[in-house]
């Protein structure tokens, strides 16, 4: 037998997934012993899709919608149904009229297709499985989790192969330039596609910190056409609305890390003196949504 690779961010990254869809089916209902009894005497203990006698140590519980970030389904009862340990792994993924539909599988004659995936459907509809709960916006919001994971994992990762105390020459000991200049470039594309869900946020609530940082500097940038951090900071501490916590929240703007809300500014040394800019990757998108957003308040 063939050796299987592991891919420990991907696990990770299906693994919040996982718990956050977990999280939620508790939310709404419990799944215990009784419950799961009582699915097994709803299908008289014969497997969901094909009707075949289930032997006592050969029971998996597969889902319906599978609990992915591609379909959101929950660890709910009327979304659990029992079948065979063999046909649970040859679904796998699939939501389970794809895999009802599927030619290559063989497992239910043609003819009775549509009947199975009626009686699921109905087992769903006496259960009253709340399948419209997840709807687009939160697969979306998923598939983001999804990918901030990744770049959060390999954020770690940049930190440990860039600690000072590793010589340079050393590092190489530990992954090569190629993987190393991937990793970095993955980073970015997840810190732009961070900032491209955040700043219209910022731009509809003009009150949150980062909104109000944002705004300031833009405002300055009109004006002034450069702009010292200090300047920024003058100008800030004179929004009411501000916490009057500059540096707290000004600098998570400037870098890339697990915990900011998005790479916003760069810094920049002008004779002697702090100067800040927005970061040339995001720039353009910045001062298109700035742009909307004028646009809104003048009509």
């Amino acid at each position: 037998m063939a050796k299987s690779k592991n891919y420990p961010i991907s696990n990770t990254q299906n693994s919040v997934i996982r718990s956050i869809l977990n999280n939620i089916s508790e939310k709404i209902g419990t799944l215990d012993s009784s419950t799961m009894e009582n699915i097994l005497k709803y299908f008289n203990y014969r497997c969901a899709y094909t009707g075949n006698k289930l032997k006592k140590d050969d029971i998996a519980f597969d889902h319906l919608i599978p609990c992915n970030r591609q379909y959101g389904g929950l660890y709910l009862v009327g979304n659990l149904v029992p079948t065979s340990k063999k046909i649970n792994s040859k679904k796998g993924g699939k939501h389970f009229i794809d895999f009802i539909n599927d030619e290559r599988n063989n497992i239910i004659p043609k003819e009775k297709r549509q009947e199975t995936i009626e009686r699921l459907k109905k087992y769903q509809r006496d259960f009253e499985y709340p399948e419209n709960i997840v709807n687009k916006d939160f697969i979306n919001r998923l598939s983001e989790i999804y990918s901030e994971v990744e770049g959060i994992i390999n954020t770690y990762v940049l930190d440990f192969l860039y600690n000072e105390s590793i010589p340079e020459e050393d590092k190489t000991l530990y992954i090569n330039s190629n993987s190393l200049n991937l990793l970095e470039k993955n980073i970015i594309t997840n810190e732009k596609f961070k900032i491209t869900r955040r700043v219209p946020k910022w731009f509809k609530n003009i009150n949150q910190q980062n909104s109000i940082l944002l705004q300031t500097f833009l405002r300055l940038h009109e004006e002034l056409k450069e702009v010292s951090v200090q300047k920024l900071k003058d100008e800030v501490y004179k929004e009411k609305e501000f916490n009057k916590n500059f540096d707290s929240n000004f600098i998570p703007m400037t870098k890339i890390y697990k915990n900011n809300h998005g790479k916003v500014f760069e810094i920049y040394n002008k004779n002697g003196i702090e100067m800040v800019k927005l970061w040339s990757d995001v720039e353009n998108f910045i001062l298109d949504e700035y742009k909307k957003y004028k646009n809104i308040i003048l009509d």
